[in-house]
């Protein structure tokens, strides 16, 4: 866009025209509403003139959704829109209708139900990949399902510990039971990080699996005993400033990078000490406040606790708490907050399924709209062709991400 000044004001007051002595640019966002295009597919037909026996078509490619209107890009701005961005599909139905597009909330959910079932055999390979690490963490939240006979129903969510190439899986269940989690951890073997939910306690009776607590739930519970006291001094805020000591030095781990021997270091010269006096001070005070009270139970959690708390000391792959699981599962309760529930058991299944892609996708820094756009084809195509194989090289953090590029 060029801004030029007129003929007149090109005129010096002393009556000579000015010449240009150069120019300014400078940048502005402009926004250009999103729009659909249709895609026109052209199959040339061929045929015998002589025997009049062979008649031949061009394959029209893959198509997601079998005889539907939906290409790749569309289903994936769909997925996104609501699992990524939290927008309900009659919110996005209301969205296509104010530029002239009549596509009814019903037909995106079933877009989004059809593309999670081709989506299942990925998240079958992001379990593997769970299993088969030696650290893993867990959390989960209520749901409601309309048509389930459980008033309260639960998405667990289950994470490689890794922060490289992390594999992220949403498991939905009716029930808060602990044997959704053995189950869905049976072949585990190694570190599992979570609350102190006694739920879990069933993955640790074979001894394969050793439990890592987390600092942030003991932590919290001090926290509000602090906040009850209107922030005055006392013995909540003196295990509270014993705590952010550890925290400080899991901050100087991560600022630095920290090598292994490094970390270990640092944690048992400092961080071990600071525990000792955390123990001491718990102990000296425990028999005087009534374990029923908020102080109570904030002390008798971390006491409980205390094994699961302090096993990160010893191993420098673990983490102070189960803060990554619980950042992973807020996405789905803040999109929890726009669509409400889910309305069968099924649906509940699907969210879990794509879920399970988008946030395995931020975690790995993959553009989840691209990869959607990119994979969909992909496993239509195996489901398909039996001969068409494809395997680990096509999840989030395997991708070789110049594939995605549009």
């Amino acid at each position: 866009m060029i801004h030029d000044l007129s003929e007149s004001e090109k005129k010096c007051h002393c009556g000579k025209e000015m010449c240009k002595i150069g120019e300014e640019v400078s940048d502005q966002l402009d926004y250009v509403p999103a729009k659909l295009q249709v895609l026109e597919h052209i199959r040339y037909k061929y045929a015998c003139r002589h025997c009049y026996e062979n008649v031949q078509i061009a394959s029209s490619g893959v198509n997601v959704i079998s005889n539907g209107i939906a290409s790749s890009g569309l289903i994936s701005h769909t997925i996104t829109s609501k699992f990524e961005d939290h927008i309900p599909f009659y919110r996005q139905s209301q969205m296509w209708g104010r530029v002239g597009i009549e596509i009814p909330d019903a037909t995106l959910c079933n877009w989004n139900y059809k593309s999670s079932l081709l989506l299942e055999m990925l998240v079958d390979m992001l379990i593997s990949d769970i299993i088969s690490s030696n650290y893993a963490c867990s959390d989960e939240t209520p749901l409601n399902v309309l048509l389930s006979s459980n008033s309260t129903n639960y998405m667990w969510v289950h994470h490689s510990g890794s922060r490289l190439k992390r594999a992220v899986v949403f498991d939905y269940h009716e029930t808060r039971k602990g044997e959704c989690a053995s189950g869905f951890l049976s072949g585990f073997a190694g570190i599992h990080q979570c609350d102190g939910y006694s739920g879990y306690d069933r993955l640790y009776k074979n001894n394969k699996i050793l439990r890592a607590g987390c600092m942030d739930h003991a932590r919290r519970k001090f926290f509000d005993v602090y906040k009850l006291s209107d922030k005055k001094p006392g013995f909540a805020k003196d295990i509270l400033t014993e705590i952010k000591l550890l925290y400080k030095v899991e901050a100087e781990i991560t600022k630095y990078s920290y090598p292994p021997d490094k970390i270990l270091e640092l944690r048992q010269k400092i961080s071990k000490i600071v525990f000792k006096r955390l123990k001491d001070k718990l102990l000296n005070n425990k028999d005087a406040v009534p374990p029923q009270t908020t102080l109570g139970k904030a002390i008798y959690y971390m006491l409980n606790q205390w094994e699961s708390l302090t096993l990160y000391l010893d191993h420098p792959h673990i983490r102070i708490s189960n803060a990554d699981a619980e950042r992973i599962i807020k996405p789905f309760t803040i999109g929890r907050k726009n669509w409400l529930f889910n309305k069968t058991k099924s649906g509940a299944k699907a969210s879990a399924v794509i879920y399970s892609i988008i946030e395995t996708c931020k975690a790995n820094n993959i553009n989840s709209y691209q990869y959607l756009r990119y994979v969909l084809p992909l496993l239509k195509k195996s489901k398909a062709d039996p001969d068409f194989k494809i395997d680990k090289s096509i999840l989030p953090y395997n991708i070789n991400t110049e594939l995605l590029k549009l």
